[in-house]
């Protein structure tokens, strides 16, 4: 788990990340990038949320300042049997994820 600016970081690759403290199942973050086909003209983030809709998002103070982010999909390694290990290497090269 990190705080809001690494899932930030993570967004900018492509990743989906959400909240531990959440209380709905399935919600997680998305950052979309405009294309030229979108009426959108910058970047910004929307929230798959725990009825399935996607909706524009807004961090409260309270996401802001919280320390239980994670990502979705994250590169893992298994050093022993049980025992997933966050493949740094990996997450560093990470190409950004295609929508």
């Amino acid at each position: 788990m990190f705080n809001f600016g690494d899932a930030l970081e993570w967004l900018k690759k492509g990743y989906k990340v959400f909240r531990c403290g959440w209380n709905g199942k399935g919600m997680w973050l998305k950052m979309q990038v405009p294309d030229a086909n979108s009426k959108m003209g910058m970047p910004y983030l929307y929230m798959h949320t725990a009825q399935g809709p996607l909706v524009p998002w807004t961090a409260s103070q309270t996401d802001i300042l919280a320390e239980d982010w994670s990502v979705l999909d994250l590169p893992v390694s298994v050093e022993e049997p049980g025992v997933l290990k966050l493949d740094s290497q990996a997450a560093a090269e990470a190409e950004p994820v295609k929508a």
